[in-house]
């Protein structure tokens, strides 16, 4: 626990530096007790393997046999008891007459000439290629050199062990690869540790990431622990997470109560004013005193009533579309059918203006057929859209309405030869409430809400809304928007 605690006031870089100093530690110590272990095998009397050295040790024994026999060694007969006592398989042998010429052995070839040579070479050992080969004389009974038994043999593992070469490249091969494999397992070892280490907290603070960007705020991050650095993150995390949900709280709480505003204003004013109309209409129908002057006084008290009422709609319209639960309402859609309705409406709109209305339908898909799409709706966004260019092109102008059908999308486009937009026009133009340049429009008044409606249910419908100037005159709003499921 007490070691838990120290290493969680270490910094990541102090603990990566401390794990690897105990993974080379450790892959020291099991290389060096494999080593010992390994050399302990090797001395052991009764081990499958032969030390390096093995036939180096059996030349005593030769030598006293050789000793012991004397020239009867010079007689072939001698050869099977010989070979008892040399490990052939492994070294070789040859015994040399008196005149040097080879008597018998595992060693065909000759390794001397003549006696001159061979006396010369008598007690010696000679080095070829890592190969030893050693001269041993064979004294008669008169002490006299009756010749020389010669003895070839390596001194290496491998070598030492002819039987068994398979195990002993594997044994050599394991002692060679244990620095290695004990440095993979270790550092698999301690590197899942300290990645556990490191896990659970960064874990800890990807969730609450997630949770954020859920705008889900009502949790409380534990204390991260794991290293210095990671404690200090999560402080920090906690300390955002509580000064954005007290920020997102009280935006929260200004949105509702501007919605509740927004509502309770739509509901108020839409009772009083309509009544206010009706007595209008009566008043307008009545013809009271003086025809000409009341008729023009109720026509403009009537203007300004329809505005109001106008408002009040599109206020109670942002209020429904604002809401997080509001979804809408698909249904199948004759697109053609439902261009050509709209398009008499809006053509007897422009008329009364003397505005001409022009509008292109196209068709791009194989098999032409109703789309499914919120007919209420998408008639309200054009709505708003005509409404806009009727509200801003002057008399004698022009409006174009183009509809593109393709695949699972419609696209529509509202060219007018009005003033177009300002710079402040493009960065502001579907903000809520924004009305741009009142000098632009001989109509007043108008609430500002529109585009933005019209944005928020394209966007519904899975689409987008841009604008812009023609290069001619006058501006553009290009929308579209994709079928519902």
């Amino acid at each position: 626990m007490r070691l838990s605690k120290w290493m969680n006031n270490l910094t990541l870089h102090q603990q990566f530096m401390l794990t690897s100093i105990v993974i080379l530690i450790c892959t020291a110590m099991a290389t060096l007790l494999t080593w010992l272990i390994s050399f302990a095998v090797l001395v052991t009397d009764n081990s499958m393997f032969r030390p390096a050295n093995y036939y180096e040790k059996q030349l005593p024994a030769i030598f006293a046999y050789v000793d012991q026999q004397k020239e009867q060694l010079l007689h072939p007969s001698a050869r099977q008891e010989l070979e008892k006592v040399i490990p052939v398989e492994g070294m070789d042998y040859q015994v040399l007459g008196k005149a040097a010429q080879v008597l018998y052995g595992t060693m065909e070839q000759g390794t001397v000439h003549h006696f001159a040579e061979l006396a010369k070479k008598i007690n010696t050992s000679q080095v070829q290629a890592g190969t030893i080969i050693r001269y041993y004389p064979i004294i008669d009974s008169r002490q006299q050199l009756a010749g020389a038994i010669v003895l070839r043999y390596r001194i290496n593992f491998l070598a030492a062990n002819p039987n068994h070469q398979l195990p002993a490249q594997l044994f050599i091969l394991g002692n060679l690869a244990a620095p290695f494999i004990y440095l993979a397992i270790f550092t698999f070892l301690f590197g899942r540790k300290l990645g556990r280490r490191v896990e659970r907290p960064i874990s800890a603070l990807i969730e609450g990431t997630r949770r954020i960007g859920q705008q889900d705020l009502d949790f409380t991050i534990a204390p991260v622990v794991g290293a210095k650095e990671l404690t200090q993150l999560g402080t920090a995390f906690e300390q955002m997470r509580r000064e954005l949900h007290a920020s997102l709280v009280r935006e929260w709480r200004s949105e509702q109560e501007r919605r509740d505003m927004v509502a309770a204003m739509a509901h108020d004013l839409r009772t009083p004013l309509t009544i206010i109309q009706g007595h209008v209409e009566n008043l307008m129908d009545g013809g009271m005193y003086n025809p000409q002057r009341l008729v023009r006084y109720l026509h403009t008290i009537q203007q300004h009533i329809q505005r109001s009422i106008r408002l009040m709609e599109e206020m109670a319209e942002l209020s429904t579309i604002d809401q997080p639960d509001f979804v809408l309402l698909p249904s199948n859609v004759d697109i053609a059918a439902f261009v050509t309705q709209k398009k008499h409406d809006y053509a007897m709109i422009c008329e009364q203006k003397r505005i001409t209305f022009h509008c292109t339908y196209e068709d791009f898909r194989d098999k032409p057929e109703p789309m499914r799409l919120d007919a209420r709706r998408l008639e309200r966004i054009l709505d708003n859209l005509i409404a806009n260019s009727v509200r801003f092109t002057p008399e004698d102008g022009r409006i174009e309405w183009f509809t593109l059908v393709r695949e699972h999308q419609v696209e529509m486009t509202i060219r007018d030869t009005g003033p177009g937009f300002t710079e402040k026009d493009l960065r502001h133009l579907f903000q809520r409430f924004y009305q741009g340049d009142p000098s632009r429009s001989a109509e007043k008044g108008h609430s500002g809400l529109g585009l933005y409606i019209a944005r928020t249910l394209i966007r519904k419908h899975g689409g987008e809304i841009e604008a812009g100037n023609h290069p001619e005159s006058g501006a553009w709003i290009r929308f579209w928007i994709r079928a519902l499921s």
